[in-house]
């Protein structure tokens, strides 16, 4: 196989791509890891911080919490489909999940 093969080969699979595709992945790999960091760092909190509960307590309280992360995304996409538009609903998503995030870390080192 020629060299002028393979690059006419990736040329070809760069344009098949939407523009928005890399930027998509980016922002999903940085929601990800934010989410994965601060539920760890919630059930720290909750252990070994301010509020010293036993691990039992600490786990059932986790399980709330995971499920309402799922239920929000399904209330955010009737939101966003039926309501106030993507768009909008993009925006506030983004500052509510901000505003947990430093919520979350401002009372892990307080």
């Amino acid at each position: 196989m020629k060299d002028t093969d393979v690059q006419d080969r990736i040329e070809k699979r760069k344009s098949s791509f939407p523009k928005g595709s890399f930027l998509y992945a980016i922002s999903r790999l940085l929601e990800r890891t934010a989410y994965y960091g601060l539920r760890s760092m919630f059930v720290l909190y909750l252990i070994n911080g301010f509020l010293q509960m036993e691990d039992y307590e600490a786990v059932g309280i986790y399980g709330w919490f995971s499920t309402a992360i799922v239920l929000s995304a399904v209330v955010g996409a009737i939101l966003g489909d039926l309501i106030i538009g993507n768009r909008i609903a993009i925006i506030v998503g983004i500052a509510m999940q901000a505003m947990g995030a430093s919520l979350i870390i401002y009372l892990y080192f307080l």
